[in-house]
């Protein structure tokens, strides 16, 4: 057991070059069939290497309290090189050895592996429904329509089209707010360039 009985004194040494990773377990833990956990414990352990250094559990932060016997050896900044002992197994040297002791237990799995579409029946727009219905007032909803719009108006209109489709499924109001507005900007843009034909028009 290990209690945390003070503050780090040194902020780099014990908080920057601490290096945390699920796929460091005790003997006697181990990981659940979880994709998720199963990726992150060795992409954590590998984060810390290109972080860190090959050595990175020989820093006295990430240093186990108990002697540790591995085939690890060399490499940039090895503190600890175990007196030459042998890096490969098996050897004749009575170097580190497979433990039985703590051997991965055995579980069945079951089913079919196989490619399938992750979105089907997929809930997309309930968040943004209550967001739109419950959370905004009346003018928060206008603005939001209008702001919507005005990034919109310089996009091709396939592109606005397929928008409105999104907004409508969260509310119809949202989507024909947006489509109101972006028809005031093109209506004012109109008159802008009618203005301007007739100003040149007249030779100023």
């Amino acid at each position: 057991m290990i209690t945390l009985n003070r503050l780090p004194t040194n902020h780099y040494a014990e908080v920057e070059q601490l290096a945390f990773s699920p796929g460091s377990l005790i003997p006697g833990i181990e990981l659940s069939p979880d994709k998720m956990l199963q990726a992150r414990a060795f992409a954590y352990s590998d984060a810390q290497r290109y972080r860190l250094g090959k050595n990175y559990t020989q820093l006295p932060v990430n240093r186990p309290l108990n002697p540790v016997a591995n085939n690890f050896r060399g490499g940039y900044m090895c503190l600890n090189n175990q007196n030459g002992a042998p890096h490969y197994f098996p050897n004749s040297f009575h170097g580190a050895a497979t433990s039985y002791r703590f051997k991965e237990k055995i579980y069945p799995i079951e089913g079919n592996v196989s490619r399938y579409e992750c979105s089907i029946d997929s809930d997309e727009f309930s968040q943004s429904k209550t967001f739109y219905r419950q959370v905004l007032g009346p003018d928060e909803r206008l603005q939001l329509a209008r702001n919507l719009a005005k990034s919109l108006a310089p996009v091709q209109q396939f592109i606005i089209k397929r928008a409105l489709e999104n907004f409508s499924n969260v509310d119809l109001e949202l989507s024909d707010n947006i489509q109101h507005f972006l028809q005031l900007q093109r209506s004012s843009k109109t008159e802008d360039c009618g203005v301007q034909t007739d100003v040149e028009r007249r030779g100023f």
